[in-house]
């Protein structure tokens, strides 16, 4: 087994500019690091600001394929929202609830279409206090 979980970039960033309905013409996919990020600070995925996605390759790697790549659809997500303007940095909490309702958006309609709708999270502003 390889050091990173299968994925594709180029599919979770197209799956996410067409479900924002964002214009990607002028962007590139961003680049992936894999790393443990899980035991080290308890995520799947992670958008930092930067032109980088991290992503967990020790849990990961036995995760269904559909939900690694809605983790990178979801951080994607993010990417877009970031080099688009749709929200600033640094990250406000107003801004955090934005991004983080567009990724859960791609996500859960990643898992959705692709077949595991028993992965799809409707609480997920629960755990980012959102909308409260």
């Amino acid at each position: 087994f390889a050091d990173d979980p299968p994925h594709d970039s180029q599919a979770a960033f197209d799956f996410a500019c067409k479900v924002l309905s964002y214009d990607c013409s002028t962007l590139s996919p961003p680049a992936i690091e894999w790393g443990d990020l899980y035991h080290t600070k308890l995520r799947f995925g992670e958008y930092n600001g930067e032109d980088v996605i991290y992503m967990d390759n020790s849990v990961m790697r036995y995760a269904d394929p559909a939900y690694i790549n809605a983790i990178l659809a979801h951080e994607t997500a993010h990417y877009l929202d970031v080099k688009l303007g749709v929200v600033k940095l640094p990250f406000t909490m107003q801004n955090v609830c934005q991004s983080e309702m567009n990724g859960w958006r791609v996500g859960n309609a990643y898992v959705l279409t692709h077949g595991r709708p028993d992965l799809v999270n409707y609480d997920w502003f629960l755990w980012y206090g959102c909308f409260q």
